[in-house]
Order: structure tokens, then sequence, then C-alpha cells
């Protein structure tokens, strides 16, 4: 043989022989080209998998208020439901921000297994977040073993884990000072799952609750999301502009008649999306 290869180079040894110097000149390019090639789709490949792989382990944050250029707790934990396809766990102390609750009956009805477990406090408010999930047909526990059940905890797909001092209220993403941490990482999921059960384990549906009012246990209300109770009288909004309004605000009886809607609290009235009149006491 006179030619030597190492790789796709050809080192000839017989410069005389024309034809076979000529030969493998040919194989040379070929080989080369084939490597160009393979390189190429190697990279293109990688570009193609990357996004789908890099989630695998990331972390984001989100502040109330937020950073500047940062992302928004209430919209990236509404995106996050919206994207469950199989199963939403969820732990909360307080529980009345209304995009949050419409996003996880939104994936009940496409067929997500979503279920809940609240701290008992919210046995005790009437009708609430906790009794709109309920009449969606939401599964919804109340875990009365502890003084308070702090936590602040979304479990979607067994993949992200949603967590933070960020209650899902319209407090929280008005009022306080707050943080949100998403984390895509199975193995840390899993372990809030085991933690999701153990307390599912001891607690009970919110339909079974009898006595409801005496399973409020400490009212005073740990993250400042509570309100002043509602003046007598019922809550009113308005269709159009979707804002409440009760006896006492400005614009309670200057709502025109077929624009009225009557809600039995304020919670209801933001669970449907309304917002407070800004001309009330």
């Amino acid at each position: 043989m006179s030619g030597a290869r190492f790789g796709c180079q050809v080192i000839p040894t017989d410069r005389h022989n024309a034809s076979y110097s000529l030969r493998e000149e040919t194989l040379d390019r070929l080989c080369w080209g084939a490597v160009r090639r393979f390189a190429v789709l190697g990279f293109v490949f990688a570009l193609a998998v990357a996004p789908r792989l890099a989630p695998a382990n990331e972390i984001q944050v989100c502040f109330s208020p937020p950073l500047p250029q940062g992302c928004d707790p209430t919209q990236t934990v509404t995106q996050a439901l919206n994207s469950a396809q199989h199963q939403i766990l969820v732990q909360a102390f307080s529980f009345t921000s209304a995009p949050i609750a419409t996003a996880i009956v939104n994936a009940r009805k496409r067929g997500v297994d979503v279920r809940v477990i609240l701290d008992k406090s919210n046995a005790g408010r009437g009708y609430s977040g906790a009794t709109f999930l309920e009449h969606a047909n939401v599964p919804v526990l109340i875990d009365a073993r502890h003084a308070i059940a702090h936590n602040k905890v979304m479990i979607i797909d067994g993949q992200t884990v949603i967590t933070g001092s960020f209650n899902f209220t319209k407090a929280a993403e008005q009022n306080n000072a707050e943080n949100l941490v998403l984390i895509h990482n199975s193995a840390i999921a899993d372990q809030y799952v085991q933690n999701w059960n153990t307390h599912a384990a001891h607690a009970r549906p919110l339909s079974k609750v009898s006595d409801r009012g005496s399973l409020s246990g400490l009212n005073d209300d740990a993250d400042g999301d509570n309100r002043p109770p509602t003046p007598t009288g019922p809550i009113v909004g308005n269709r159009r502009s979707l804002v409440y309004a009760w006896p006492g605000c400005a614009s309670y009886d200057t709502m025109a008649p077929q624009n009225r809607v009557v809600f039995p609290s304020r919670q209801a009235a933001e669970v449907a999306g309304y917002r407070e009149a800004g001309n009330c006491p």
C-alpha cells in the first residue's frame, strides 16, 4: 500500500503513482465532506434539543413588587398552571387570587388531576377561593392538624415546584413584599409530592367540615391577606367596569340596573374577576 491514512488525511508514500494519489485525494475529500455534514447535523440537533433539556434543572425567581424587567408572580403562576398536562398539587395558607383560581379550574376542566390542601382558616371565610374551587369540582382538603398550615406550594406534572413566601392572593400581588421561586427538577418535585401526600393523609375534605367556622383557629392573618369586615349591605358589581362596591361607596347607587350583579362577599366578587371600586371608604 502506497499511502497511510490518519482520520481523513492522506499521507502518500509513493509520490510517483499518479493514479493512486488522485484516488486518495478523492477519498480524502469525500471523507472530510462527510465529517462536515455530521458536524452540522450534530449542531442542529443540539440547538433543537437544548431548549427542552435546559428546564430540567432551571430555577426562576420572581418578586412582588417585580424587579425592573423581572417576572410578575401571579402571571408566572398562571402560565405554569396553564401549561400543566397531568397533575397539579397545591398547598396554600390563603387563597383568594381570582386569576390563579381561574387557571386551576380551567386545568380541571381540561382533564388535569387537580387537588388542593388549604389551611383551616379557609374553612371559616364564607364564600372564598376554597368554595369557588369546591363548586368547580376541584377536591379541596382542609389541614387542621397544625397551628397554621403555612405552605405556599404547587407541584406541576411531577416536574416543577412553585414555592416561596408568595401567597396565592391579591394582597400578596398588590400590597406585600414577596418572593416566588420556580424549581424545574423532578427529584426535588418528588420530595414535595411526598410531603403533600403526608398532609393529605390527615386533612379533611372541605365538604365534610360540618362546623366550618369552628376551624378558623388562629385568625390573626399571619400574612396580611385578610381585610376588615365588609360593611353591612350587599356587595354589588358592575358588569361593564368589573368593579364592586357596597353601601357607603360613591358608586354604589349610580350603577345602571342592567349592569348590577350581587355577590355574597368581597371575596366572591374578586374570585369572579371584579376589583374594589376606588371611591369606597
